[in-house]
């Protein structure tokens, strides 16, 4: 009876094992078969791009903007070149002409922002918002050396705690959406991981990255 057992359970196990390799192929085969056709179906679709204008001081205010949107549009968005909020929470009668909305219809523009000051971001933002835009953007890229000496644009990039703590406070209170322009860091490029660490703590609408550190200005690393 003993040996009879065995046998069975040799005959059995011979039986079964096949059938389980076979069972199991079955199952890989009909779910490579559905990425396969997924990746088809991709494959096959337009990519949504989207065209953001790179704002350029002293050129794309928003006398260009209308007449590059009424000749060339399909831009998806316009970002402006930088407000730079101030203690007086006031705005000059050269920014209100850059971002009045009259001054910007029929297309979306982002008001941009560069200071170091929390509270100045979150008077600004909140009057931009009161204007009707949905979004504001941080300018931590600006290699300038006026700029960075005051620790705003790039300047900001070499303090990461102080970083956090100023992005701490404008998500938390900022009444429209916040993205990001930023470079891969003051000096060195490694220092991007510690930044992304940072800006994935927040909810950034928008992470624009120029690839270059600070220290290379505009030129070709």
């Amino acid at each position: 009876d003993t040996v009879d057992l065995i046998t069975f359970s040799l005959y059995i196990t011979t039986f079964v094992n096949p059938v389980r390799k076979l069972s199991t192929f079955a199952e890989l085969f009909a779910n490579g078969t559905a990425g396969f056709a997924r990746f088809v179906e991709l494959m096959r679709e337009e990519p949504a791009m989207q065209y953001y204008f790179a704002p350029l001081e002293g050129v794309t205010g928003s006398e260009f903007r209308r007449a590059h949107h009424r000749w060339f549009p399909g831009v998806d968005a316009y970002y402006m070149p930088f407000l730079s909020p101030t203690q007086d929470h006031v705005f000059t009668q050269r920014e209100l002409r850059n971002v009045l909305p009259e001054h910007n219809q029929g297309f979306r523009a982002v008001p941009q922002l560069l200071t170091k000051s929390p509270d100045d971001f979150l008077w600004c933002a909140g009057e931009l918002a009161a204007m009707g835009y949905d979004e504001v953007n941080l300018n931590l890229g600006c290699p300038s050396g006026t700029v960075v000496a005051k620790g705003k644009g790039s300047g900001l990039l070499g303090s990461p705690e102080a970083l956090d703590q100023m992005l701490d406070r404008i998500f938390s209170r900022a009444p429209l959406a916040v993205s990001l322009k930023t470079r891969l860091g003051l000096e060195d490029p490694e220092e991007f991981a510690r930044l992304l660490d940072i800006f994935g703590q927040y909810p950034v609408s928008l992470l624009i990255v120029h690839p270059r550190v600070r220290k290379d200005f505009y030129r070709h690393p």
